[in-house]
């Protein structure tokens, strides 16, 4: 549980659905929108900071990502 005045830092790929790599391994991807409107019906919970930006290194190059910062109230 996040206690009083923490802090969480999230990160998703940007997209409209889960995804599984060939390792097996399931990712949740989201939009800019889609985080704000879920992070937003969360109670007690202020987003501080939303955005998404384009991944620079050669594994990932090209791919957008969106994060966001909350804190509970």
């Amino acid at each position: 549980a996040l206690k009083p005045q923490g802090a969480l830092y999230v990160s998703f790929k940007e997209g409209v659905a889960e995804s599984t790599e060939p390792d097996g391994r399931r990712f949740t991807n989201l939009t800019l929108q889609r985080l704000e409107l879920l992070l937003g019906s969360l109670t007690n919970i202020l987003i501080r900071e939303l955005w998404s930006y384009r991944a620079q290194s050669s594994s990932k190059q090209g791919e957008v990502w969106v994060n966001a910062i909350v804190t509970r109230s």
